[in-house]
């Protein structure tokens, strides 16, 4: 989770940094416009009021924006959803006052989708659509300044407003679109890696633990010492709750990460006496030993709980695990084994997700 959250800090970082060296691009071409006016007798205002409308107020504006930006990325927690929308509010915001005191509309309506291309590099349609709903207010903004300055000497201005929101339209759903190609291509790629990956050497999966055939293997010969020398075994189904909806809403290279936080999880708890599978891309498979497996329950229990807690940097929401835990019965044989421990697992989901559900012998 650190390498992910490094990733979204890094761009957090550039996209600041591209706001600050955007402000002082800004104030750069206002001072140079100044002379170049001046050069030419083309300001047609008081040399003071020219400064104070066109280069002061506007940077000062820009210089507090920047600021206000740092002070709330600096303050606020890496898992939060919305330390990642700073960068991009704070590009539009700047964006507006640009747009709020040149009244070149002609201009800066191309200006105004940029905020919405940048949510991109998070593949987040929520902040897509958010994003796009405060460019729109801004750009009401935008307009409603230019007519309060310019009023009906303008008359440009409402063909330019109407390009200005087909623009943003356009923009919108050209940006959702390559966040759909992009996530169906991560799943292409990620089914390939899977498939590449199921049957490797000794039967392990990408994830580092066993695979299903493998698995299947390991729990037949467990299940046959435990009957010949009547030991215990417990079996434990992992299911991942509501994996589909987040890769879907979020994207599944934001999916894999939750993937990746439980699979680090299950491995901080993995001891003596535990075996771990990995029965598809949601489910993984513990089979306690022996004396461990009387301490299945606590276990399963404390992975349950380590995992609820674990936060992310892209929703709010807390991913949650369901557990089916079946002790062996007698006369069991592999299938029936794992058949009734998939159906613990079942009726558990059924009924009341973030749980760990025992299996009660009829």
């Amino acid at each position: 989770m650190d390498s992910y959250e490094s990733i979204y800090k890094k761009w957090r970082k550039t996209l600041l940094t591209i706001d600050i060296c955007a402000v002082i691009c800004i104030c750069m071409i206002e001072i140079g416009m100044y002379f170049y006016l001046h050069w030419l007798n083309l300001i047609d205002m008081n040399v003071n009021d020219y400064l104070w409308n066109y280069l002061f107020i506007p940077t000062i504006v820009n210089v507090l924006l920047v600021a206000v930006a740092y002070i709330v990325e600096s303050n606020m927690k890496s898992e939060s959803i919305i330390i990642n929308y700073v960068p991009i509010v704070l590009t539009l915001f700047i964006i507006t006052v640009i747009a709020c005191v040149h009244f070149h509309f002609s201009v800066m309506w191309c200006c105004f989708p940029l905020p919405i291309l940048l949510t991109i590099v998070y593949m987040d349609k929520k902040m897509t659509k958010r994003i796009t709903i405060m460019s729109f207010l801004c750009l009401i903004a935008a307009i409603a300044m230019n007519y309060y300055h310019l009023g009906e000497t303008e008359f440009y201005l409402l063909v330019e407003s109407i390009i200005s929101v087909v623009c943003l339209v356009t923009v919108y759903i050209a940006t959702t679109l390559i966040i759909k190609v992009q996530k169906e291509k991560n799943l292409v790629l990620s089914r390939g890696f899977s498939n590449d990956t199921d049957d490797v050497k000794d039967g392990m999966s990408r994830t580092g633990f066993y695979n299903y055939t493998a698995f299947m293997e390991i729990l037949s010969e467990k299940l046959l010492k435990a009957q010949r020398k009547e030991d215990l075994l417990a079996l434990a189904i992992v299911d991942l709750d509501g994996i589909d909806e987040i890769n879907e809403i979020y994207g599944y290279f934001q999916g894999d990460m939750v993937i990746a936080a439980l699979v680090g999880k299950i491995k901080e708890l993995t001891t003596e006496g535990m075996t771990v599978a990995e029965l598809n891309k949601q489910q993984f498979a513990i089979i306690f030993d022996n004396d461990i497996a009387v301490e299945a329950y606590n276990i399963v229990e404390k992975l349950r709980m380590n995992f609820f807690k674990e936060s992310y940097g892209f929703m709010d929401e807390m991913a949650t695990i369901t557990v089916g835990l079946t002790m062996y019965k007698k006369g069991w044989d592999t299938k029936k084994f794992l058949d009734v421990s998939l159906e613990t697992l079942k009726n558990g989901k059924n009924s009341q997700k973030n749980t760990t559900n025992i299996y009660l012998e009829k």
